[in-house]
């Protein structure tokens, strides 16, 4: 991963062309470990306090790494387990909010990571698709949103009438 800073006088032109644009180095300089899958910055990130400072990335066969953006060093680790007690990278990552949760795509699930707790701590969400009654009601809809490895997602809507 490189970060880089663009030149202040970039911030305030309208129409710029591309020989507008310096040529531009990196500020930082990050060895990822893979093939990077996603990243996301912390919400409550400000320059003036270096604590906030960081970034979480996702890649081929790795577990979520939270990475400095001033060092570039790594602060901590958070580890996705399936049933088989395997460790799986996730697809996606993004944090609430608040910064307090960390919510991570994989293949069928979404789990939940607290910031606070780096490791292998973390709640399931199941996304499979669910087969089965529904609870009981005269006439119901069920929409549920399915992610899959393509570049969509597919909300499946069910009507369920009581026979």
């Amino acid at each position: 991963m490189r970060l880089f800073d663009l030149p202040m006088n970039l911030y305030n032109c309208h129409k710029l062309t591309i020989f507008d644009f310096p040529e531009l180095k990196p500020s930082l300089k990050t060895k990822v470990g893979g093939l990077v899958y996603d990243y996301s910055w912390y919400p409550l990130m400000t320059s003036t306090n270096p604590d906030t400072c960081c970034f979480v990335t996702t890649s081929f066969c790795s577990p979520i790494h939270l990475w400095d953006a001033f060092s570039g060093k790594l602060r901590c680790s958070y580890k996705g387990y399936n049933a088989l007690d395997e460790m799986h990278a996730a697809l996606s990552v993004v944090f609430n909010p608040s910064g307090e949760l960390l919510l991570c795509g994989y293949k069928n699930s979404i789990n939940i990571f607290h910031t606070d707790v780096p490791g292998r701590d973390f709640t399931v969400i199941s996304t499979k698709e669910r087969r089965g009654p529904v609870a009981a009601s005269p006439k119901k809809a069920v929409i549920q949103m399915l992610g899959n490895w393509s570049t969509c997602i597919n909300l499946v809507i069910y009507c369920i009438t009581k026979s």
